[in-house]
C-alpha cells in the first residue's frame, strides 16, 4: 500500500505493529500490551 507524506507515521506504526505480531508467534514472547499500545496509537 502506498502512504501519503502525512500518512507515514500512521505507516510506520503499521510496520511496528507487523513486527510485534512476528514476535508474538514466538510463545515465549508475551507482546498483547505492546500490540494493543500501537493499535490504540493507529485508530
Amino acid at each position: 500500500m502506498d502512504y501519503l507524506a502525512f500518512e507515514k507515521p500512521i505507516e510506520e506504526l503499521i510496520i511496528k505493529l507487523e513486527k510485534a505480531k512476528e514476535i508474538g508467534l514466538d510463545d515465549s514472547v508475551d507482546v498483547s500490551k505492546t500490540v494493543a499500545d500501537i493499535e490504540s496509537k493507529i485508530e
